[in-house]
């Protein structure tokens, strides 16, 4: 070199040897021994009465200690080439400096060729940015602001300037990995909230992460970094809290085919019941609504707040931002559907007519059959007897009250004609079901004197009808819309 340099000792330590450019007074690092383990750059050197000053920087083969395992830096600005290229067993390098403005490629030489990072942090230098993985067993530390000692692994941060170092990549548990940041070496619960909100899985939460060992790491406590990882995230479906409000009735979660009581609060102010339960998201769920009146009503489904429906059970597959909902019972009006049986000669409507259970004021349609008239509608009861339904108008007599089915047949009631087998001035005669009725009588002969009217039955003995007067004996209930030959009895007088 064609410039003018001094070597000068370290005064507190023969271990250093400084070089000095005399031609610009520069003071820099020539050499360190095998064995130091500690290395301050002094902030000046004093020699020969004269003050150096000095840029900071360890020169080219610092260290060549093979067997130096651990090296503390204080005061550098620079580091040269090669400097550390022979310190093959160093695995804990410690630094102490504001800044390092320059860092040459080569300066760690083949040891790190496999991996170390070396981030400056204010020109922003990195060595090897292909590699990833760090010496087996090493451990990089720093020193932050506050002078506490922190783990580095696998970046070496030199300043503290809210620089970040290590790389975390979170898969969602979809097969999509998403690299989120950079940290300190270590996961926070704070970082965790943030992932949160970058990584969503609809309907699921981060509960944990699961590294690459296939190590379970909590979210509730911070993960030390070994070195840039995927982390899978460990996800828990979320759960909900179901508020069922009704104005009757019980709600009960079935469990294995089992009704179970829920939870229940009365509002003492609108006497509503409230029901509460959980589910999860994803999962089986299956609620009974029970004690309603039945009779009046049908549950069809729940709905919440908006209007939108909801299945009594299935898949819970809704997911919610609040993490809790408030279901309201849908129903309807439950109605008996009313079915005509009617010969064919008869017109009403097919579709029969459907009837709400206890309401008042109901009725029926009207059917037409020429030569006859309608007198109301009766359906067979369990016991065999009619049971008279409507009157003529098809006007429902009582209230519905029937409800052991969800169909009934009803038949219609026509009124029957009579037709006299004797001469009484006029040729029939029309009497309604379950009325009593007169009939003309002939005139009595010196021969014989006329006991009342009868009819044939169909085990072909006579049924007297009326008494001598034509009026009847009981009330008539043959079937309806039916001719009916009715016969004088006579009795002969002696």
């Amino acid at each position: 070199s064609t410039e003018s340099y001094r070597f000068l000792f370290d005064g507190n330590d023969r271990n250093i040897l400084y070089v000095l450019c005399e031609e610009d007074m520069n003071l820099s690092v020539a050499r360190a021994s095998r064995v130091a383990k500690e290395l301050t750059v002094a902030e000046n050197v004093v020699s020969g009465g004269i003050t150096y000053t000095q840029m900071k920087k360890v020169r080219p083969y610092a260290f060549f200690g093979v067997y130096l395992k651990e090296v503390t830096l204080r005061g550098i600005g620079a580091l040269a080439s090669n400097a550390f290229s022979g310190a093959s067993a160093l695995t804990e390098l410690y630094v102490e400096c504001d800044f390092i403005s320059d860092i040459q490629d080569d300066t760690f030489g083949p040891l790190f060729h496999n991996g170390m990072y070396v981030y400056d942090s204010v020109n922003g230098f990195n060595l090897y940015k292909g590699s990833k993985w760090v010496p087996a067993d090493a451990v990089f530390t720093y020193t932050d602001i506050n002078g506490r000692e922190q783990s580095a692994c696998p970046y070496l941060v030199l300043s503290e300037d809210q620089k970040t170092f290590a790389v975390i990549t979170y898969a969602d548990g979809s097969g999509i990995s998403t690299t989120i940041g950079v940290y300190y070496g270590k996961v926070t619960k704070e970082d965790v909230a943030d992932v949160q909100e970058s990584i969503a899985r609809a309907g699921y939460d981060i509960v944990g992460w699961q590294n690459e060992k296939g190590e379970i790491v909590s979210d509730d406590s911070d993960y030390f970094i070994p070195y840039n990882q995927i982390l899978t995230c460990v996800w828990a479906p979320q759960k909900y809290k179901v508020y069922f409000v009704v104005s009757e009735g019980e709600v009960k979660k079935v469990v294995d085919g089992n009704n179970i009581a829920l939870a229940a609060k009365r509002n003492e102010t609108t006497g509503l019941m409230t029901y509460v339960s959980e589910v999860t998201f994803e999962d089986d769920y299956a609620f009974a609504f029970v004690g309603f009146d039945a009779l009046k009503k049908i549950f069809v489904r729940w709905k919440d707040e908006s209007g939108m429906g909801f299945d009594t059970s299935g898949v819970w597959n809704t997911v919610l931002e609040s993490r809790e909902i408030y279901l309201y019972p849908v129903t309807e009006a439950r109605t008996y559907h009313i079915v005509y049986s009617v010969d064919e000669d008869v017109t009403v409507s097919v579709g029969g007519k459907y009837i709400a259970y206890d309401v008042s004021g109901w009725g029926l349609d009207v059917p037409v059959c020429d030569g006859y008239t309608f007198l109301g509608w009766y359906m067979v009861g369990a016991d065999g007897n009619k049971i008279i339904l409507t009157d003529g108008r098809g006007q429902g007599q009582l209230s519905w009250r029937f409800a052991d089915s969800d169909e009934y047949t009803v038949y219609a009631l026509w009124n029957s004609v009579l037709l006299y087998g004797y001469e009484v001035g006029i040729t029939s005669e029309s009497v309604e079901y379950n009325k009593n009725f007169d009939l003309m009588t002939p005139s009595n002969t010196t021969e014989k004197t006329f006991v009342g009217w009868y009819i044939i039955g169909e085990n072909g003995l006579e049924i007297m009808i009326t008494d001598a007067s034509g009026h009847s004996l009981v009330p008539w209930t043959y079937e309806g819309k039916k001719q009916y030959h009715i016969l004088a009895k006579w009795r002969q007088n002696e």
